[in-house]
């Protein structure tokens, strides 16, 4: 295999790394040139990597101990206990808390000079899924508790309606203003009429996947007012999808913030992590099968959008390339797609999360 595989040099915001892809440039790890130390995207590339760095820069693999992590949000297949990672319990807390190293137990080839393997346990939403246990039992499917109905933005036309109203405000634009007028209410802020505007453009484009088998859900609501924008259910997974409107902006996305233009750092990312890991731990309690959740961040209308190769936990797009989701498949058994959708449709199940 390191006949096929390349090394790259990469340098950016300050970041000196040397990159190992595999023949279609994939990364699978890198070298920090600045501290000596080595990541790899998934432990079974671990041996790959460090020889190949060997070969270009082997001074890395010469200074005393260089740690070699796996990166957080990427699948151990080590035999390594999955109890810590469930043991993390709160979800926002798992996604913000730093990363601990522990120690795997020794491979059959060790890193160059004798160093010890490390892997650092990602954020809880992208670890290895628990083993199932006795599914809950599930409340009764009726006409008031089916999301199913659920139209993109639904929590947020909600939100804007006056108390009382029993109907949501309209979307959006030039009729919301006109009837706000007629009806003497204000009209919905600026910001969140934006918002509204990019879950819709979202997801009319979730809602084409339906055609390739997938399941849809718009706007999920928690039992803390917050809401899911989209969650996708099919042959390839569990993915939850968030929305980000930032027209005509230019978007650079890292291993765990956003930017923004120049703006400071936002924690999209971390977010993304936490509600993927609390979406599987709702589905996992009414399941007899493991669950894994995928997250997915979408922005609308951005002038440009950048993601470091190092992001390989959490999918960032555009809002057209979502349909590069379809043609995934493999993961999920019909049986068990069926019963995940059949869980994420009940209302009663989101209340506490």
């Amino acid at each position: 295999m390191l006949e096929e595989l390349t090394v790259t040099a990469w340098q950016y915001f300050g970041h000196d790394r040397l990159y190992v892809n595999l023949p279609d440039g994939t990364p699978i790890g890198w070298a920090d040139r600045r501290t000596g130390g080595i990541t790899v995207v998934h432990a079974r590339y671990r041996d790959d990597v460090t020889d190949m760095l060997a070969r270009r820069a082997p001074e890395l693999l010469t200074r005393p101990l260089p740690e070699v992590r796996v990166h957080p949000g990427a699948f151990d297949d080590t035999d390594e206990p999955a109890a810590e990672a469930e043991a993390a319990g709160a979800v926002g807390a798992a996604a913000a808390a730093p990363s601990r190293p522990v120690e795997l137990p020794p491979p059959a080839a060790r890193a160059a000079g004798g160093a010890p393997v490390r892997s650092t346990p990602g954020p809880a939403g992208a670890q290895a899924p628990a083993s199932p246990g006795r599914p809950d039992r599930l409340p009764l499917l009726t006409p008031e508790n089916d999301l199913a109905s659920r139209r993109p933005g639904t929590t947020l036309r909600e939100e804007s309606s006056p108390a009382g109203a029993t109907t949501a405000a309209p979307d959006s634009g030039r009729l919301e203003r006109l009837s706000s007028r007629l009806l003497r209410r204000r009209p919905m802020p600026e910001s969140r009429r934006k918002e509204l505007l990019g879950e819709r453009r979202t997801g009319a484009e979730v809602g084409r996947l339906t055609r390739h088998g997938w399941r849809v859900l718009h706007s999920i609501p928690l039992g803390d007012g917050a809401d899911i924008d989209h969650l996708l259910i099919g042959p390839g997974g569990v993915f939850t999808i968030r929305t980000e409107y930032h027209p005509q902006q230019s978007v650079r996305a890292d291993d765990d913030t956003v930017r923004i233009d120049d703006s400071d750092p936002l924690p999209y990312i971390a977010e993304c992590r936490a509600e993927a890991a609390l979406v599987r731990k709702v589905l996992g309690s009414h399941c007899d099968f493991p669950v894994r959740v995928h997250p997915v961040l979408v922005f609308v209308d951005a002038a440009s959008l950048d993601v470091a190769a190092t992001l390989t936990d959490v999918r960032v797009y555009r809002e057209r390339q979502v349909s590069a989701l379809a043609p995934l498949s493999g993961e999920l058994t019909v049986r068990e797609a069926d019963r995940l959708f059949d869980v994420a449709r009940r209302a009663e199940v989101w209340g506490g999360a």
